[in-house]
């Protein structure tokens, strides 16, 4: 029987909402994880009716508490990263300080458009205790533009500095994960602009190191892949913190490089284990943060694994 149904309860107004459809089962282990790292296997519903239950028809409810409830937040600043790439700056229009966040978090937003309004999410690209002169912390998000893009095209084309976007709390899995173990390698790989969320990290971690006063710092790798030196997003933001901290060890590979980008990258091709294992010769005594497109993940997490790294140790986001 390939009929399918999801039920969601939207606790907050009580009511309840039914999809139902026809579902087919890819059963085929590659191309599944080939579009989400870890997964066996795809379901794709085609949906033929959906059901909502009129608001307060549950008696059961959950709100949602007034520090997750959208606020707005002020561009101060537009600044591109690359040929694709623009980093938006914001700062809260109240007086209250940004929300918290941990290093690799993203930040849900609002956009309003002629077309309707556009929910999306965004890595921060900056470190959570990141501020501007005056001593405030703020926020950054980094935006591909992509072709077919909504969002990103209004965000590029639209959004100027002194606009107002409206975002939530941030939030995310794909964080730092506490270590005792000093010894332990980290490793942040990329693509792209996979580069956010890693980024925010490699800041947060250069922090750290340079705080630490007992030499107990543990060793950073970082790893990026783009294209050319057109596409590759925050070159010299990265080489200054590099230089920041002896800690860091970094590698930068271009797929197809320009005549005009020696000396911006350190390899020609695509980041798979062989290279993290040149880079990295404990693999087992390490901990790997990657992002980057569905297939790039894939293949580097099972090309760990075959290598002897524990699943465990392989953190990802997919974009």
């Amino acid at each position: 029987d390939s009929h399918m149904g999801i039920t969601v309860a939207l606790l907050e107004r009580g009511s309840l909402l039914q999809v139902t459809g026809m579902a087919v089962v890819d059963m085929d282990t590659e191309r599944a994880s080939a579009l989400w790292p870890g997964a066996l296997r795809t379901v794709t519903l085609t949906v033929t009716q959906v059901n909502q239950l009129a608001d307060n028809a549950l008696p059961i409810r959950w709100g949602v508490p007034a520090s997750a409830r959208a606020r707005d937040l002020k561009v101060v600043a537009k600044v591109p990263e690359s040929a694709v790439v623009t980093s938006f700056y914001l700062e809260p229009t109240d007086e209250e300080d940004v929300w918290d966040f941990e290093a690799g978090n993203h930040l849900p937003i609002r956009l309003v458009t002629t077309a309707g309004d556009l929910q999306r999410t965004y890595s921060l690209s900056v470190a959570p205790s990141a501020s501007n002169a005056a001593g405030n912390r703020y926020y950054r998000i980094s935006v591909k533009r992509e072709p077919e893009g909504k969002a990103s095209s209004f965000l590029h084309d639209q959004i100027q500095v002194g606009n107002i976007i409206q975002a939530r709390k941030p939030a995310g899995d794909f964080v730092l994960q506490e270590r005792k173990d000093s010894s332990r390698t980290i490793v942040l790989l990329s693509t792209g602009v996979g580069v956010t969320p890693v980024l925010s990290m490699l800041q947060h971690l250069v922090q750290l190191s340079a705080s630490d006063k007992d030499g107990n710092s543990r060793k950073i790798v970082w790893l990026h892949g783009a294209r050319d030196g057109t596409l590759h997003a925050f070159r010299e933001e990265i080489d200054e913190l590099v230089k920041q901290s002896p800690s860091v060890v970094k590698h930068v590979v271009y797929s197809l490089p320009r005549e005009q980008d020696r000396g911006l990258y350190d390899s020609k091709g695509r980041i798979n284990a062989q290279l993290v294992q040149k880079l990295v010769p404990d693999l087992e005594n390490a901990d790997y943060y990657m992002c980057g497109p569905g297939a790039f993940m894939a293949s580097l997490e099972d090309g760990l694994e075959r290598l002897g790294v524990d699943s465990n140790y392989i953190h990802y986001e997919t974009f």
